[in-house]
């Protein structure tokens, strides 16, 4: 046979290595003479081999293959949560009555903010935010004043030095507020109170919780519920997406309102924010971050389009106030994270068979995010040791990770013998990264709940009522079909992606297999990484997931992360924090307020602009069922590997199908053109139809759909105008650092790099 001779792969190599090793066993080979041939295979295909002082570590049984051997396990049938909770809203509004209170009349102050002698940092900073707020609508600053500082009078009205108050604002727990049976301390954590009575306004929280030590923002919260009963709202980030209500004369009307959240942990990530500690950061010298310290990701991606940090820097460090004043926070640390990063350079000298059996036979990592053997009981006890150690050293920890890292491309699973035992033959069918692609296997969730249930149970004997955390993620997403889990057990549910209907089919089912086995059960989904920045909208989809998993026993979320593509993906990042404090809130309701206290009026057409999103979202993730791959999902795979999301964003963002969203609006700015600060919201959701317009473009031409010169040409130089523009002057609009870093290597290939 003659012609052109392809080389072989490296998925092809060890294909090779592996059949011939199967067929010199199958056949009675001795074993001297079948390790010869192996290594004379091996090298002659290019695989590393192992030296026999190296290999006298490993256990006989170290035999590597793709064929699960634990034996077939009974298929349970669908079960009932073990918790259920109702979707049942914790305020509370007492009666009240008398007369409004005014804080401001005809642009004079008629009040004064009272803080404790000594008060919590959350009243400090609710007590400064209201009154610069305040200012900002009205012109008027009322003054801010300690309880020791303040005098009551005899008519009930209050004077600070020579001047007289009818209204005092009580921010934080006081004597004052105490004396008026207002104890924040008393409170659920993270709970408030706002209360009035003929001249003053009490605004309480738990700011403690003396049990753990935590430092909570019940005060806060509650001022920003204040705020909002007052017009304010906080739609994004920064100046533009700050609603402040023009204020002549202000009144509140008497009330008495109780509120807490529904759920102890209402974690949503931050992204892009960093500390001198990471490691990675090495890799950016003398950078100038400006205001804001970036990660290294960030600082990647910025290089990638050679922007400068110090631009970004001087207004990133403002979205953690948005964090705040939506009432994201956690008064309970659930320690959900990946935690076995640096064990190979710890133990991979003395014990190399603690971690994962290579396809080349050896067990050598490549930190960071090594992959382990996790049938090795000696590793199991090391992992407990290692916890127990944690716990000893601080006592006020509640939780440890017991949960091991991302593994990257060479650290593949252990596919050694005994751990392909624990795997039984009729585990869901999963796809997983070895060699050059995917390749088929079964899911390994019994595999690694073993384990994480004996590492549970070792930590129990030794530290009763400490709890251990886990989450189900990737290989091991589905729920084990013959492991107990043990009651000290902390599950975090890694799923949920709304850019395809059959991964989110399949992520629904899998979180009530969870809920009917977990004991305990939080959300922590990636799902807002997916789409590279461009329009998505999906409000309703996440509040019904929000809904459920609170239904069927969620105790906490953690959300990884807030990018801030706020001008593409804004509206879900407002409605989430919203339904984590309360779930029973309709979604409706809070995206007619959005754009009515937002868009004012040009709401109606803001609300349409919407609704046209979330059906072109709708339409993206049910034809992606059967276009993209329903196993591998964005986190999961490499970055520089092509995800197929990319081929789908030109036709479905094509200028066709965004013209109805255009239309909508320019039919908004002509509803808003004697308001500015409308205008500029507006104007702020079009740069992010441009950005997704750009992209649409730019993927087309990657695609290979576009191939004239000029045309691809006029493409890229624009998407770089418009990246330079939203990087310089739209603040928050789409997060540019990160689709730098997202897609820095998918351009590195293409003629001229990143466009």
């Amino acid at each position: 046979m003659t012609g052109h001779k392809q080389p072989i792969s490296k998925l092809g190599k060890m294909a090779i290595f592996f059949g011939i090793n199967k067929y010199l066993k199958i056949n009675n080979y001795k074993e001297s003479r079948h390790m010869k041939c192996n290594v004379i295979l091996a090298l002659s295909l290019g695989i590393p081999v192992i030296s026999a002082a190296e290999k006298s570590n490993y256990q006989v049984s170290d035999r590597w293959g793709m064929k699960p051997l634990g034996a077939a396990a009974p298929l349970e049938q669908t079960a009932s949560p073990r918790h259920p909770q109702p979707l049942k809203s914790r305020r509370v509004r007492h009666k009240t009555s008398g007369s409004p209170l005014c804080l401001i009349k005809e642009g004079k102050a008629q009040a004064v903010i009272v803080i404790a002698n000594k008060p919590s940092k959350a009243a400090k900073e609710a007590a400064s935010d209201f009154q610069s707020l305040l200012q900002k609508a009205s012109g008027v600053k009322l003054p801010l004043v300690k309880e020791k500082q303040l005098k009551s009078q005899s008519n009930g009205t209050w004077k600070v030095k020579d001047q007289d108050y009818p209204i005092a604002v009580f921010i934080g727990n006081s004597a004052m507020a105490r004396s008026n049976g207002i104890d924040g301390r008393q409170m659920p954590p993270e709970g408030f109170r706002i209360k009035t009575t003929d001249h003053a306004v009490f605004v309480v929280g738990n700011d403690e919780d003396g049990t753990r030590k935590m430092k909570l923002n019940g005060t806060y919260y509650a001022m920003s519920d204040l705020l909002e009963t007052l017009g304010f709202r906080f739609l994004w980030p920064g100046e533009i997406g700050t609603v402040i209500p023009s204020i002549t004369t202000l009144n509140i009307t008497p009330c008495d309102i109780e509120d807490a959240p529904a759920l102890a942990m209402r974690k949503i990530r931050n992204y892009g924010n960093s500390t001198k500690r990471e490691p990675e950061l090495a890799a950016f010298p003398n950078t100038d971050h400006g205001a804001h310290y970036f990660s290294s990701r960030m600082l990647a991606g910025m290089s990638a389009l050679n922007f400068p940090p110090r631009e970004m820097g001087a207004w990133y460090g403002q979205g953690k106030d948005w964090f705040l004043r939506q009432r994201v926070g956690q008064s309970t640390n659930i320690a959900g994270n990946h935690s076995m990063e640096g064990w190979w350079n710890r133990f991979g000298h003395e014990h190399p068979e603690w971690f994962a059996l290579q396809p080349d036979g050896s067990r050598t990592q490549h930190p960071p995010r090594e992959n382990f053997c996790f049938s090795n009981p000696d590793f199991i006890q090391a992992v407990v040791a290692d916890r127990v150690a944690r716990f000893k050293a601080d006592p006020s920890l509640d939780s440890v990770s017991i949960s091991p890292e991302d593994a990257t491309a060479g650290n593949y699973c252990c596919m050694c013998e005994s751990c392909r035992q624990l795997d039984p033959v009729n585990s869901p069918a999963i796809m997983m990264n070895f060699g050059e692609g995917p390749v088929e296997y079964v899911s390994m969730s019994d595999r690694y709940f073993k384990y994480f249930g004996a590492v549970a149970e070792g930590i129990a004997k030794s530290c009763p009522g400490k709890l251990a955390v886990c989450y189900a993620y990737h290989t091991y997403r589905s729920a084990p079909l013959a492991t107990f889990l043990p009651s000290n057990l902390v599950l975090g549910f890694v799923g949920l992606t709304y850019d395809n209907n059959a991964i989110l089919d399949s992520d629904r089912d899998q979180w009530d297999a969870w809920a009917a086995k977990a004991e305990k059960i939080y959300l922590r989904p990636n799902a807002f990484h997916n789409g590279h920045g461009v329009l998505m909208v999906y409000p309703h989809e996440l509040a019904r997931d929000i809904k459920h998993c609170y239904a069927t026993g969620m105790i906490g979320v953690d959300f990884d992360a807030i990018l801030h593509h706020w001008s593409t993906q804004g509206l879900n990042y407002y409605i989430l924090p919203r339904l984590l404090w309360d779930p029973s809130l309709s979604v409706d309701d809070i995206i007619a307020d959005y754009c009515e206290k937002g868009f004012e009026a040009a709401a109606p057409e803001i609300a349409e602009y919407f609704r046209l999103a979330e059906k072109m979202t709708s339409e993206l993730a049910d034809f992606s069922r059967t276009q993209i791959d329903g196993e591998l999902r964005e986190e999961e795979i490499q970055v520089h590997t092509k995800f197929p999301i990319w081929t789908l964003l030109p036709s479905y963002y094509s200028p066709a199908r965004l013209k109805p969203l255009e239309d909508c609006l320019e039919r908004a700015r002509q509803a808003a053109k004697n308001n500015p600060a409308v205008l500029e919201r507006i104007n702020f959701l079009a740069a992010g139809l441009d950005y997704t317009r750009s992209q649409a473009g730019a993927f087309a031409v990657y695609n290979g759909k576009i191939t004239d010169p000029a045309e691809i040409k006029r493409i890229l130089t624009e998407r770089r105008a418009l990246f330079r523009h939203l990087f310089r002057d739209c603040p928050f609009a789409v997060n540019l650092a990160y689709i730098g870093w997202r897609e820095g290597s998918i351009w590195r290939n293409f003629p001229g790099g990143q466009p």
